[in-house]
């Protein structure tokens, strides 16, 4: 089904004004992306300067592109901007991505600017991104419109994605996926949104929300200007059983500052989005790495998860620190009843804890069988909903085979924690083990990713969604709202 966005973010041709035969300049780079990876749509380069652009005709302008295009990218001066968007409109293109800046974060005549291509989108329908915006992709057709290099940098991307990015701000948006390519996740559109003077989050989101190749969203907001319309979207992200993982700026004096001098946001109370993001069960990360992990845990949803967590060590001190941080960020781990404690103590000496954190010391790696014994009965015991295992290194690769093993035959939940540098790390993701380098963003990261699963939970057996509670009856659009509800 065609999605009013389309155009802008699966668009079967592209026009580029403002191109550059110079792959470091941004009517260049994106080119250059287009042609390396294949993009399979027309191609226009327009800029009188030059004859061919990456081995492709340069037309001198868009009139003389020889076919309508879905999508100009303008790699232009914003005062040229809205004036090339009519003469586009006139040549029956249907959305384009404004680069520039200086429009209503710089104040003055940039507002002014601002509101003549808000006028202009209005009049015309045109689906117009930014201004003061990096450019999208969508990778599973290899649409690049981004003047981003971290496409050149990050690992490529062998087959089709589902993890979609959508945040406020195109360094944020490299950022984001840059960390997420190196932990393997899969990537299907790359959207920054820039200054939203005619396209918002929420409209995006949307899109998102009905875009069958998207599963998981990975959101940067500084400001919600359509609270009722985030709300819609995350309403149907849950009912399509979708993931959105949201940052949030803008939570000091300070970082409202920024945000507001970054695309003239006003970035709200952070108490109310809180509280709206607990109630749409949409998890909250603090930074992104957090976001890249929770994303690679969300890719394991067909595993059961919840909050009840049991913790295998080979150290007492770490079974400790672990239950300690799980227990602080409000997960729980239950006392195993006692014929798994039986089980467990049959091959565990008296000196190691069998009841939860589980203590197998170090000797238990020499006895693979024990360790496999161990892990089936974790697997399929009905007291708890996760299994966690701290083993660094060479003790993690000594029973990587039956933690491989054991997750393939059981669906629930099984995490590695390694702090060393063990060999097995990609055979045991391979094997639908979550497998984490450090212990804190490995808490970090479960913690809202299980308390999450377990609230679905309760959804699924709820006669009903519950509404925005009367206390947030919508999120606020603007500052003075939100100072409305606290």
């Amino acid at each position: 089904m065609t999605q009013p966005l389309d155009p802008l973010l699966n668009p079967r041709s592209i026009a580029m004004i403002g191109a550059s035969a110079d792959p470091g300049r941004i009517g260049g780079m994106p080119l250059e992306l287009l042609t390396r990876f294949g993009y399979a749509g027309g191609i226009y380069p327009v800029n009188p300067k030059y004859q061919e652009v990456f081995g492709r005709r340069c037309f001198p302008d868009i009139e003389s592109v020889p076919e309508p295009v879905d999508l100009a990218v303008l790699a232009i001066a914003a005062a040229d901007v809205t004036p090339m968007l009519r003469r586009c409109h006139a040549r029956g293109v249907r959305a384009a991505i404004v680069y520039a800046a200086g429009f209503a974060e710089a104040g003055g005549e940039g507002a002014r600017l601002q509101d003549e291509l808000e006028a202009f989108a209005a009049e015309s329908g045109m689906a117009v991104a930014g201004p003061n915006c990096m450019g999208f992709a969508n990778l599973n057709t290899q649409a690049y419109t981004a003047f981003a290099s971290v496409f050149k940098t990050a690992p490529a991307q062998g087959g089709p994605g589902t993890v979609s990015l959508l945040t406020q701000s195109g360094n944020v948006c490299a950022a984001v996926y840059a960390i997420a390519r190196r932990l393997g996740l899969p990537f299907s559109h790359f959207i920054n949104t820039g200054n939203e003077a005619c396209l918002d989050f929420s409209q995006y989101l949307e899109y998102l929300a009905a875009d069958p190749q998207t599963e998981i969203v990975l959101g940067y907001i500084e400001q919600l200007r359509d609270g009722e319309r985030f709300i819609r979207a995350c309403r149907e992200l849950e009912r399509q059983g979708k993931l959105l993982i949201a940052l949030k700026a803008g939570t000091t004096d300070k970082g409202a500052q920024a945000v507001q001098s970054h695309t003239s946001a006003l970035a709200g109370d952070r108490r109310v989005y809180g509280a709206a993001f607990r109630q749409l069960n949409v998890i909250e990360a603090t930074d992104f790495a957090q976001m890249a992990h929770l994303a690679s845990l969300a890719t394991l949803r067909h595993r059961s998860a919840g909050k009840r967590v049991a913790v295998l060590t080979m150290s007492g001190a770490l079974g400790a620190i672990l239950a300690d941080k799980f227990i602080g960020a409000g997960l729980d781990l239950p006392d195993l009843p006692p014929d798994l404690q039986a089980v467990l103590r049959g091959g565990i000496p008296d000196y190691g804890m069998v009841g939860n954190p589980v203590d197998v010391t170090g000797n238990v790696v020499n006895d693979p069988d024990f360790v496999r014994t161990v892990l089936q009965a974790l697997a399929t015991s009905a007291a708890i909903d996760t299994v966690v295992v701290y083993a660094p290194g060479y003790m993690l690769d000594r029973m990587a085979g039956a933690l491989a093993d054991v997750s393939r035959q059981h669906s629930r939940l099984f995490v590695a924690i390694d702090t060393g540098l063990a060999q097995s790390r990609a055979a045991l993701r391979e094997a639908g083990v979550a497998v984490f380098e450090d212990l804190g963003l490995a808490v970090s990261a479960l913690a809202p990713y299980l308390l999450w699963c377990e609230a679905r939970g309760e959804k699924r057996i709820a006669p009903a969604p519950a509404p925005v509670s009367a206390e947030v009856p919508a999120l606020p659009c603007n500052e003075a709202d939100a100072r409305a509800y606290v």
